[in-house]
């Protein structure tokens, strides 16, 4: 989980839709689901919806961070959808407010993809909004509040999320609700580690320490060493060309410790 830019604004259309049928708006939160089939029908406005929030969010699910779009920019098949942050059965007045709407992957129900770590390998690998369902987050704990800087969530070695206890004690969070939203959202799911496992190796079994013995032997200076490594960060914590960053960019981040962290100190404002 990192920090994830929400909607700056209402959709046009998503506007123009709750405008054009207030029944709709206004239905009670028994009736949400039934809500919610009838506005993506409005293929228009879900996909306007659907692609601000891929914008806003740099491509990246909000909770487990599986990165929703390819490398040609476009929508991984059948491997994302709309979520309702604050679950929509739970209160009249969520299912279309724009400020209650993200982008989630599909939580691993996808039983035919070729990639594993978006593939269904049994329900106990099932995460984000499939594994929250109605329930809601804890407080504190909505990515698109927690701090960028001072991250309250750090990735192990071994793919495994933790609360990080002093940047949760510095941005006012308890841990226990961080900790909480990890299990609530399945993150730690089999599926999930082991991706996430594999993505802090490759850059700390071999990229850092070769960095680090090329900076070492060389006579750069330590203006030009500062730079190659920023340079190889950038290459791994910036967005691409379409603006969408990295699968499990928390990992890749903390997997290059201090380095990640001083880059994203120096450029907040694209991630």
């Amino acid at each position: 989980m990192k920090r994830v830019r929400g909607l700056p604004a209402e959709p046009p259309l998503l506007g123009q839709y709750r405008s054009d049928n207030p029944h709709e708006d206004r239905r009670p939160a028994a009736e949400a689901t039934a809500a919610w089939r009838s506005f993506k029908v409005d293929t228009a406005a879900y996909e306007e919806l659907r692609n601000q929030l891929a914008i806003a969010q740099c491509g990246l699910c909000l909770y487990c961070e599986q990165r929703l779009l390819d490398s040609r920019g476009e929508f991984v098949f059948n491997d994302y959808q709309v979520e309702h942050v604050l679950a929509k059965s739970g209160g009249a007045g969520r299912t279309l407010d724009w400020r209650n709407l993200a982008l989630c992957c599909g939580g691993g129900t996808y039983r035919h993809h070729t990639d594993a770590t978006r593939r269904y390998a049994g329900d106990t690998n099932a995460t984000c909004g499939q594994s929250k369902d109605d329930e809601d987050l804890p407080p504190g704990c909505d990515p698109r509040t927690i701090p960028l800087l001072g991250p309250l969530v750090f990735v192990t070695m071994k793919g495994t999320l933790r609360a990080h206890i002093a940047n949760c004690s510095a941005a006012n969070v308890d841990p226990k609700h961080i900790d909480d939203a990890i299990q609530l959202l399945n993150l730690n799911c089999e599926r999930l580690r082991v991706a996430r496992q594999s993505v802090y190796s490759n850059i700390t079994a071999w990229l850092v320490p070769v960095l680090e013995m090329t900076i070492n032997s060389s006579h750069a200076t330590p203006a030009q060493q500062q730079l190659l490594f920023d340079t190889v960060v950038a290459a791994h914590l910036q967005p691409d060309q379409h603006g969408y960053l990295t699968r499990f960019w928390s990992t890749e981040r903390s997997a290059f410790g201090s380095h990640g962290d001083s880059w994203v100190r120096n450029n907040p404002s694209i991630v």
